[in-house]
């Protein structure tokens, strides 16, 4: 747990706040200020950050997500998008793109409809389901 500790003090360090989004999520503000390197990190101990923010004496806080923070991770996630479509092998390319496929419509639907938590749910679920497909690949 230490390790984590220590994890969660040098995002806070550089001005990233770790908060409970519901139960399972974990939302990290400002979400553009992370690094390539603290997305994986993150991910590789997702269990262990959730335990150590449950057991956290601080009340989590509700993330209300705005415009500018929706369009962030969007836009975020769509160079993801655009990176995997180039460089994933040819055997997972069809998978990506019937998932972004799937998930465009959906996007542009509540972005019209100006849904933000809506949106941030729809981006995690695209998010992890292009790491499934890119995993599964490797």
């Amino acid at each position: 747990m230490t390790d984590i500790a220590a994890l969660i003090d040098d995002l806070l360090r550089r001005g990233i706040v770790l908060t409970l989004d519901g139960g399972d999520h974990v939302a990290a503000e400002p979400f553009s200020k992370l690094t390539t390197a603290d997305l994986a990190t993150l991910r590789a101990h997702r269990a262990e950050v959730l335990e150590y923010l449950q057991a956290s004496p601080l009340p989590a806080k509700p993330f209300t997500w705005t415009p500018r923070a929706a369009e962030t991770m969007l836009a975020t996630v769509l160079d993801r998008c655009a990176y995997w479509r180039e460089n994933a092998s040819l055997q997972v390319r069809p998978t990506i793109e019937e998932v972004l496929s799937e998930y465009e419509p959906i996007l542009t639907r509540l972005l019209d409809e100006g849904d933000y938590d809506s949106i941030r749910n729809a981006l995690l679920n695209l998010q992890q389901s292009l790491d499934d497909i890119i995993s599964g690949a490797d």
